[in-house]
């Protein structure tokens, strides 16, 4: 993500402070319930839990293909006290822009960026957070991301096809019998006095043990996402496996609708998706 100038940053604070008042307020609250409600006989990670996945992407805008792209991921849940555990993660994601280079230019508008570019992303990142599986969830983390063009676009920051950008996150949820509440926010550094930040919210919804609905927001200082996601375990594959898809509209610059399909596979406890969810990942 490549840094924005300052004039773009003075414009867009408002939304900014806005998204990390009502974060703040939202963690406080979700923070609240978990603390009073907490049961001394849960732990956070019922066993070490180790799982990876594939995601493809297609991003349209004004009805045509602008972008796509693979994701591969993998993840380590692993518990570190009674109520308490940590998530490390990696991934590596290439995508290839198409035609004008739409979508980027829309939601980065300070990328230089020739009619088509490649690029590639690693990631890492680390999370610890303090959970029971009967209530709910909270959440601190770190990440870094290593953006590369593989083209003659470069990144205004630096003036160079490569950059690392470092992010904070924060996160909370709240179990409801088979609904999910959750919240979100991050802030991440581009480089100066150039900042980042996200503020989001979702619900997910269990169908069935093995198959989870989620409707979410995000509120970036560059404009606003919705999204619908799913995610079905079979029992065909016996725990094992699951199938992920799911569309998101992107209110930024330039509109554009993205949608996506993956399966992730399971190392680990084959056991239905809301156990997982609520106590080994």
């Amino acid at each position: 993500m490549p840094a924005m100038l300052s004039n773009e940053l003075a414009v867009i604070a408002p939304r900014g402070v806005r998204a990390r008042r009502w974060l703040g307020g939202c963690l406080f609250v979700l923070s609240g319930c978990f603390a009073v409600t907490v049961c001394a006989d849960s732990q956070a990670v019922r066993s070490p839990s180790f799982d990876g996945g594939f995601t493809a992407t297609d991003t349209y805008v004004s009805g045509d293909r602008d972008n796509n792209s693979y994701s591969i991921d993998l993840r380590a849940t692993l518990p570190l006290a009674e109520y308490f555990g940590t998530v490390l993660a990696g991934s590596y994601t290439r995508t290839n822009y198409r035609d004008s280079f739409r979508s980027a230019v829309g939601t980065l508008p300070n990328t230089r960026s020739p009619p088509s570019c490649v690029a590639n992303v690693g990631a890492l990142s680390l999370e610890l957070f303090m959970r029971d599986g009967d209530v709910g969830r909270v959440g601190l983390g770190y990440g870094r991301r290593s953006p590369r063009f593989d083209c003659e676009a470069t990144f205004l920051s630096t003036g160079d096809k490569s950059t690392d950008i470092d992010s904070v996150s924060a996160n909370a949820e709240y179990y409801f019998s088979h609904l999910t509440i959750g919240i979100v926010g991050s802030r991440a550094d581009l480089g100066g006095d150039n900042k980042l930040d996200s503020a989001g919210g979702y619900v997910h919804w269990y169908a069935t043990d093995n198959w989870r609905i989620t409707l979410g927001a995000d509120s970036l200082d560059l404009g606003d996402t919705y999204r619908l996601t799913t995610e079905y375990q079979p029992e065909l594959f016996g725990g094992s496996m699951s199938l992920t898809g799911g569309f998101a509209l992107q209110r930024h610059t330039i509109d554009s609708q993205v949608f996506m399909v993956g399966f992730r596979y399971y190392f680990d406890e084959h056991v239905k998706l809301i156990l997982r969810d609520r106590h080994y990942r």
